[in-house]
């Protein structure tokens, strides 16, 4: 009954563990458009009655027709202009960018301007500025992946070829016309309360100077959390909790995913060694879509609800695969946003 009761509610909900009942809108609404015309008209060409009486009003067209894969349930809802979503994430899969990337061409394709958030350091900010305006050349590639950043002998799964990929999905949607745009706002430099601190008034900056927009801000899934303390410091405030006391409408989602593997650090060893790899990752499983659900009321973790990606896979660190563009080895990279492949990871 316990696990009854935690499954999302509403359309499109997940039922008995499996989303493979779900409907694809996409598809719906492409073979209507393609079907009712020749539905609505007799052999003669003149409209029927009852054609008329059933064939509903034309909906208007997004200004760019661009294929976002699969809608992800339940998001929707939850996209409004000003509003800043924060994800929580477990670093180092390939699934997360890619729901970012997803998540990021629906909501720009149905109107509403777009703003990811990464948790990358800000003196990467304008090499991700320029390249995600620019035209993907090898020379932009190269200028991204110059910052030490991606170079660092400590790779904790944000600098992975799954997150080199979404800038570089994020860069096609923006040449498509879409209107989405990224920024960066990590301080490595900082520790504790005053790194949480600083990345708060960063992401409180973006969200100031472009009120329009939808926020999709991702991290480890500590910082989203919008109440004050953690198990080891009562006192502590989180980014989340920060910024829903300056911010009106703030939503954090905790990251649910089914086992599978994730590039995890960890310290091992008598020695206490921090060791970084490709490790088990264990969930649950909700399916093979992606979904949003949101909770009745906030959780004692301080988060709003869930974003759930399926059956997780590691994304190895960028560099480990060479520094050639992306696309330019399409057999190791992950699937794009058109492919709307959904699997996917949790905490």
């Amino acid at each position: 009954m316990a696990d009854f009761n935690d499954r999302p509610r509403g359309e499109n909900a997940i039922a008995s563990g499996s989303a493979q009942g779900s409907r694809d809108l996409v598809m719906e609404w492409k073979l209507f458009q393609a079907v009712a015309p020749r539905l609505a008209k007799k052999e003669s060409g003149k409209e029927t009655e009852a054609a008329k009486a059933v064939v509903p009003e034309a909906a208007p067209v997004p200004a760019v027709a661009v294929e976002c894969g699969a809608p992800i349930i339940g998001l929707p809802p939850e996209v409004k202009p000003g509003r800043v979503l924060l994800l929580g994430e477990l670093h180092g899969t390939q699934e997360v960018p890619r729901f970012l990337a997803q998540s990021a061409c629906q909501t720009a394709a149905n109107g509403t301007p777009v703003t990811v958030g990464l948790e990358l350091p800000v003196e990467s900010q304008q090499r991700v500025a320029a390249f995600i305006r620019g035209g993907g050349t090898q020379e932009d590639w190269m200028k991204l992946m110059e910052a030490p950043f991606w170079r660092n002998p400590y790779q904790d799964g944000r600098s992975s070829e799954a997150m080199a990929n979404l800038l570089e999905q994020l860069r096609k949607l923006r040449a498509q016309g879409l209107d989405v745009d990224a920024f960066v706002y990590d301080h490595p430099g900082l520790q504790g309360q005053k790194h949480e601190d600083a990345m708060a008034a960063t992401v409180l900056s973006q969200v100031r100077q472009a009120p329009g927009r939808f926020f999709l801000v991702v991290s480890g899934n500590i910082h989203p959390r919008t109440l004050i303390g953690l198990p080891w410091d009562p006192i502590y405030r989180p980014m989340g909790l920060l910024l829903s006391g300056k911010i009106e409408s703030v939503l954090a989602l905790d990251m649910a995913y089914d086992s599978g593997t994730a590039w995890i650090c960890s310290v091992e060893g008598k020695k206490q060694k921090l060791d970084c790899g490709v490790r088990p990752a264990r969930g649950k499983d909700n399916g093979d879509r992606f979904f949003v659900h949101c909770f009745d009321k906030r959780n004692k973790e301080g988060y709003h609800g869930i974003f759930y990606v399926g059956a997780v896979t590691a994304s190895l660190p960028a560099v480990s695969r060479g520094l050639d563009r992306p696309g330019a080895r399409e057999h190791s990279l992950q699937p794009s946003v058109e492919q709307g492949d959904s699997r996917a990871s949790r905490r």
